[in-house]
């Protein structure tokens, strides 16, 4: 072996290339066990973040002669630990070595009536044998999951949560329903750790009332180093405490900003406009009010040096609400038009809320984006669509060159505005766009203009690879295939939202069934634009080949 390899910085260096490749555990532990200099590297690479099952593998290394453990091969047979002698601390000698090299671990409180799941019966014992506070003391991530369990069950999971709270815990989610979840705060807050990660995924089936959303409000207002959040509801007095903190740069709320944050906009404090200062990424899911956004964006975040900006609007988001929005976004662009490079307004199931009405991207949508000049991803999804065409988005490209994803998306009734002479400006405007989606109208003459530069030159746009036609109509697949491979020769995935009709031979369907009017358009427009998909490349290939062969006769 190199006398290289011997230096310890190269061995750690080495371990974690190999974790990062194929068969990367076989691998490191056949290096733990033929050197001593690749021993520690190799073992810390292997048991950093081991999963779930690394507390069967701790309890499997203590000495047969203390502990029997059974079962957990199927449903029917339960994990079963017998003691077969009195605990001794040099039994802990093993699991010691292992445990304490454990940097990542996920714990899933499954139900009783999940018992072969469940390795409940093993922390169990591990908590009984550990002699320190914590069973892994070099924890940095915790991701505790109650989802599929009942409240006892995570209820008894939780009495032994402290054992993962080691000094040195940086990131934990929490996942589960409310009542389970947020029973764990108080265990948190105990701890007083400085937490830089924080991820609360708490399902309410009701929403929160006024005893949860105190719960959640107390326990953000404790975090004090935080880095990244994401939590389901902001109060005023969570809002005011995380605007506050220095290291805060990515915010995500899942469920909502109660209204009474407004209250703090009328504060002239100083504080108020010094506020998220360090915050780079901002996420409202789900359900955000537009209106409220509107009025808090100009008040707290025109220092934010925004990168990403994502907004799911709530489904009765009306069309005022969004003028209203996109006429204060200007407003951010004294600090966040160096710095966005992400904005995302849409929602999922665009095809239900058109059924009641839905929202439209008014005119001022693309206006008020083209002030963030160094914009690389920008999507747009609409219910009832645009308010807009093809000249608002070549008005946007020309302001915002960097566009690397470009998406609009519209339901299936809704009105298309787009027209193929899109792809021109596409071409022209947008030398670095790589994934682009937009439901477009094939009617009428394809343009036989195409680009050409200064010097008469054909022009192509070689980037894109992606396309996403959403819910356009086609007719003939083979003029459109042709527009495609002649403006993105390296155009080689077209995805729709048009349904296929289901496979005959899926034994889940019924033969007897006639499809609708509805579902057998679809299946066309889909099948369709499949052949677009195979055709494009292939004229794409013939066409560079013919200009291979005029180079080469002209030589």
């Amino acid at each position: 072996m190199h006398r290289c390899l011997a230096i310890p910085e190269i061995a750690i260096e080495v371990a974690g290339h190999v974790s990062r490749g194929l068969a990367a555990k076989p691998t490191l532990a056949r290096m733990a066990r033929t050197s001593r200099v690749f021993s520690s590297p190799a073992l810390d690479e292997l048991w950093r973040a081991p999963g779930q099952a690394a507390l069967l593998h701790l309890a499997r290394c203590l000495p047969p002669d203390f502990v029997d453990i059974s079962g957990g091969v199927s449903v029917h047979d339960p994990y079963i630990v017998v003691l077969l002698r009195a605990f001794t601390i040099s039994d802990w000698d093993r699991p010691a070595l292992y445990a304490r090299r454990i940097r990542d671990i996920a714990y899933t409180v499954n139900s009783a009536l999940l018992p072969a799941t469940s390795l409940f019966p093993v922390l169990t014992l591990l908590a009984t044998c550990a002699p320190g506070p914590h069973l892994f003391p070099r924890l940095t991530r915790l991701r505790w999951n109650t989802m599929a369990s009942t409240v006892p069950d995570a209820l008894a999971a939780a009495s032994l949560l402290r054992l993962f709270l080691g000094p040195e815990l940086q990131a934990v989610f929490l996942t589960g329903h409310a009542p389970t979840v947020l029973s764990l705060f108080p265990i948190l807050v105990n701890q007083q750790l400085a937490l830089r990660d924080v991820t609360l995924s708490v399902h309410a089936a009701n929403g929160f009332d006024h005893f949860a959303q105190s719960l959640i409000s107390d326990f953000t207002q404790s975090l004090h180093h935080a880095r990244t959040v994401q939590i389901p509801r902001v109060d005023a007095a969570s809002f005011a405490h995380l605007s506050r903190l220095p290291t805060l740069t990515e915010l995500d709320v899942t469920q909502g900003i109660d209204s009474s944050v407004l209250g703090l906009t009328n504060n002239s404090s100083p504080s108020v406009a010094e506020s998220y200062l360090a915050l780079r990424s901002l996420q409202l899911s789900a359900c955000a009010d537009c209106n409220l956004l509107a009025k808090i964006l100009p008040a707290f975040f025109t220092k934010s040096p925004l990168e990403d900006l994502v907004v799911f609007p709530a489904f009765d988001t009306t069309n005022d609400a969004l003028e209203h929005l996109f006429g204060v976004l200007p407003s951010l662009a004294a600090a966040a038009a160096a710095t966005l490079q992400r904005f995302e307004l849409w929602n999922y199931g665009l095809n239900s809320l058109a059924e009641n009405g839905g929202w439209t991207l008014p005119r001022t949508t693309l206006s008020s984006l083209r002030s963030f000049t160094k914009l690389t991803c920008l999507r747009l999804g609409a219910p009832s669509g645009f308010d807009f065409g093809d000249a608002a988005v070549g008005d946007l490209l020309v302001a915002c060159p960097l566009l690397e994803t470009l998406w609009f998306t519209q339901s299936k009734s809704a009105e298309i505005q787009f027209t193929h002479a899109v792809f021109l400006l596409l071409v022209r405007h947008a030398p670095s766009l790589v994934s682009f989606g937009i439901p477009f109208s094939t009617q009428g003459p394809l343009p036989t203009a195409y680009p050409t530069g200064a010097k008469g030159e054909r022009l192509m746009q070689t980037t894109l690879d992606d396309l996403d036609v959403g819910y356009s109509p086609i007719v003939d697949p083979f003029p459109i295939a042709e527009l495609f491979s002649s403006l993105f020769p390296q155009l080689d995935a077209i995805a729709t939202d048009w349904d296929p009709l289901p496979d005959p031979d899926d034994e889940e369907n019924d033969e007897d069934a006639e499809p609708d009017e509805d579902a057998q358009e679809s299946d066309i427009f889909y099948q369709r634009w499949k052949e677009v998909e195979k055709l494009a490349p292939k004229l794409a290939a013939i066409r560079k080949g013919e200009q291979f062969w005029r180079a080469s006769g002209n030589e």
